[in-house]
């Protein structure tokens, strides 16, 4: 005996995992692989051996649907070129979604006015894909999902569905048709799902978190190299300024201009900048050495001591970020005009503010507070400097707000002041 819910399930298996699927690296040839592989998957799924004796058998009906899931599984293989356990967690969430949508049109069933056919199994199955891609779907698909995921997290989900499923075959052992057990055994299989959906997505943002905090470390780590190479630097250069200076003082027999010419010279590169606090100035004469050669101009006002109560570290990578993001902005801007970068520190009360302000050319993309980066390495994070720098504000009981209006573009950071 030959079913053709076999044929129902396989269809509806696919479509559920392509839905999961269909953003992942593809292999070439794709659609004629694709197109091969649901062709082999349907007809396999077709001549499944279901004697008539043993139709209504739990046994060999779990076993038919766990033969059935992994022909899907092993299409999905020749078909998308990704980790084995990344398509594996797409195959799972496909199957729970497709076990929710069956048992939703079995408590639909139960009303007498829905017909009792396979094809309105079909519309309900339907109707939630296209709920659930434009949802999660198309979510998961922007945020590249099959980059992330857990294999004790995926192992977990996968013996979660096999419980379910098996539960669900087992329990027709002593079914009753009836609406309560009919509704009971739903709502039990439709939560289970659900578990296993939420768990991939939870490992999903459990690993972002996890991979973002290991690279702000690591540029943290590099950054505080950075830091002490420039404090050397700097120390080194400003000692050499000051005994070119001297000789220009004693070198009267040095033409006027000639004279003018190298004390200009000598104070590019002379710190220029004092703010109070040398960690500051050290960034900012670092930061102003590569805008003038960028023909940016970069201005500074305010009290740099009020800072004095954070890290260095912090104030270096704070400051040095959000310069370098002006920097990258104004690299799109022609005019010299426009190219200007305005740094200011207030000290207001409770609170200390940090306004960075650059022209800005464009449309300004936020998502969860933060600018979405254009960098095509960056694509499915923000810009990690704007991370760090809302992660340092939040250190001192801050935050951070961005805006871009009339061609400007504001950076507002504001911390505890710590001084009160």
């Amino acid at each position: 005996m030959f079913t053709t819910g076999s044929i129902i399930f396989i269809c509806e298996l696919l479509l559920a995992q392509l839905i999961l699927l269909y953003s992942y690296p593809k292999r070439k040839l794709f659609l004629v692989r694709y197109v091969a592989a649901a062709a082999v998957c349907i007809v396999l799924a077709y001549f499944f051996p279901m004697p008539a004796k043993l139709y209504n058998n739990p046994y060999h009906a779990f076993f038919r649907f766990f033969v059935m899931f992994m022909y899907s599984f092993v299409g999905a293989l020749f078909c998308f070129k990704c980790k084995k356990g990344a398509i594996l967690a797409a195959c799972v969430c496909g199957y729970s979604l497709q076990h929710i949508s069956y048992h939703i049109f079995s408590m639909i069933s139960l009303i007498d006015a829905v017909p009792k056919v396979w094809w309105m199994e079909s519309v309900v199955c339907l109707v939630l894909y296209i709920v659930y891609f434009f949802t999660l779907g198309i979510w998961s698909a922007k945020k590249n999902f099959y980059n992330f995921y857990d294999r004790k997290m995926l192992w977990l989900s996968v013996v979660t569905i096999i419980i379910c499923v098996g539960l669900s075959r087992f329990a027709r052992l002593s079914y009753r048709n009836d609406v309560i057990t009919v509704v009971c055994m739903s709502l039990y299989s439709i939560t289970c799902c659900a578990l296993v959906l939420a768990l991939q997505y939870f490992i999903y943002n459990l690993a972002i978190i996890k991979t973002e905090n290991k690279i702000l470390q690591r540029i943290s780590e590099e950054e505080k190299k950075q830091y002490e190479i420039s404090k050397a630097n700097m120390e080194l250069l400003n000692i050499k300024c000051h005994d070119i200076k001297q000789r220009l003082s004693d070198a009267v027999t040095i033409g006027g201009n000639y004279a003018d010419s190298l004390n200009e010279l000598v104070e590019i590169y002379d710190g220029t900048v004092r703010t109070g606090l040398e960690v500051l100035d050290i960034i900012l004469y670092e930061k102003n050495l590569q805008c003038r050669e960028k023909g940016i101009k970069l201005t500074f006002m305010g009290d740099g001591g009020c800072l004095a109560f954070m890290n260095a570290m912090d104030i270096y990578s704070l400051f040095g970020n959000a310069l370098t993001n002006a920097m990258e902005a104004l690299d799109k801007t022609n005019d010299p005009e426009l190219k200007t970068i305005s740094v200011i520190v207030e000290n207001k009360g409770d609170f200390i503010f940090v306004n960075t302000v650059n022209y800005f050319s464009g449309k300004l993309i936020t998502e969860n507070g933060l600018p979405v980066t254009d960098k095509e390495n960056e694509k499915g994070f923000h810009g990690y400097g704007m991370k760090s720098i809302r992660n340092i504000a939040e250190k001192y009981q801050g935050g951070i707000a961005v805006n871009a209006e009339d061609g400007m573009f504001s950076l507002n950071i504001y911390l505890q002041n710590a001084n009160r």
